[in-house]
């Protein structure tokens, strides 16, 4: 039986305090000796001078360890600062699954409410499917990829279509899921932005608000994110830094994907700055923090727009024995690539991000690439009261 979503606030209820504490105390994390770099810095200009173009961020509790961008890009358009605007990609699921948590919370939503419940609307064949399928992506509807079918070099069309009959929300929905189930709900895990979608119908539906207003309350305006917004459709604004590929010496831009038809999925838009800020908030919040620490049987998909497992990565680092949790959220939209990374135990966090296309941001449970780096570096020093 799968574990509540109160019971989890419960259990993890001590790791809040201790976050709680290391933001107040302070966390002594990577410090380094007057003009000398700190581990952090070191690992980062390590990757640099392998070539890595984009940015890094790294916090420990709320304070910042490293915020650096990095261009090897000639080009203006593809120049990436760290007020620029760019997709977070599908970081934007991680935003979508705390508002449903805490609407959950508040008792409006249940975490194994069903469809019927909330958007009566949806067809026979999915009214059944549950809040919690949809965050674990085990609802058994059809995919979003293959609404539109593939394009002549492997991209999904229902990404670069700007058709308005796509733009109402109920009627994208519809007419991705088609007239039937791909599997039984709950029975196989696929991972499916349609979910999102569908998580977004329903969060409007119980709150009376839009996606954009729920994000600005419940995400944007307390995180401190004042740029920050959701994807408007054929939008000529605001003006993202363009992605790139390389051809041999050559910089050639790609294509915009219609980010807005991805909504709750993957429909944010942020900058660098505000990205830092939303990974100060996020391990702060009791329902986005409980959902980072609770398990699945499906593929470590957390229901929490990432996932999490156990990693001995770190533990090997500081010849420590046994393992961490760790919650990684990866995210690709058409040559941009951006990975987050949580050490929920500790509270630190770091991301990576790129606007080149093909960029290898590595991954901490993989103990491999910048990513990986970046973490062992933080932890290099315990933080203060951390246990060991």
């Amino acid at each position: 039986m799968m574990t509540s979503a109160k019971e989890l606030f419960r259990r993890f209820a001590g790791v809040a305090f201790f976050y709680s504490c290391l933001c107040l105390r302070g966390t002594g994390i990577g410090l380094a000796a007057q003009g000398a770099l700190s581990p952090v810095q070191t690992a980062w200009q390590a990757a640099v001078a392998k070539g890595f173009s984009g940015g890094a961020m790294v916090v420990a509790g709320t304070n910042t360890l490293l915020f650096e961008v990095h261009n090897f890009a000639k080009s203006k358009q593809f120049i990436l600062k760290k007020d620029t605007l760019l997709p977070v990609c599908s970081v934007t699921k991680a935003m979508t699954a705390e508002i449903v948590f805490e609407l959950i919370e508040e008792g409006r939503l249940a975490l194994d409410g069903t469809l019927k419940d909330y958007l009566p609307w949806m067809p026979r064949f999915a009214q059944g499917i549950t809040l919690r399928q949809l965050l674990t992506h085990t609802s058994g509807l059809r995919n979003m990829d293959l609404a539109l079918g593939d394009d002549t070099n492997g991209t999904s069309r229902i990404y670069l279509t700007f058709d308005e009959s796509w733009r109402p929300l109920p009627a994208r929905i519809l007419g991705i899921i088609g007239q039937q189930a791909a599997a039984p709900a709950g029975t196989k895990y696929d991972y499916n932005n349609a979910d999102f979608l569908v998580l977004q119908a329903a969060v409007e539906q119980v709150s009376g608000q839009t996606f954009e207003q729920l994000l600005q309350a419940r995400i944007f305006r307390p995180a401190g994110m004042r740029r920050s917004m959701l994807a408007r459709w054929r939008s000529t604004k605001p003006t993202l830094v363009d992605c790139y590929t390389m051809q041999g010496s050559k910089e050639s831009g790609l294509e915009r994907f219609n980010l807005a038809i991805y909504g709750g999925a993957a429909g944010v838009i942020s900058t660098p700055e505000d990205l830092l800020k939303w990974l100060q908030f996020l391990p702060r919040q009791p329902s986005g923090r409980a959902l980072l620490l609770s398990g699945s049987q499906f593929g470590g998909f957390q229901g929490f727009g990432g996932y999490a497992s156990r990693t001995s990565f770190i533990h090997k680092q500081q010849s420590l024995p046994g393992d961490e949790l760790i919650f990684e959220r990866p995210g690709a939209v058409n040559g941009y690539t951006l990975q987050v990374s949580f050490l929920p135990e500790r509270g630190v966090a770091a991301a990576a991000f790129s606007n080149r296309a093909g960029e290898k941001l590595g991954s901490v449970y993989e103990g491999s690439g910048l990513i990986a780096d970046l973490i062992a570096a933080a932890c290099e020093l315990p933080a203060k009261g951390a246990p060991r």
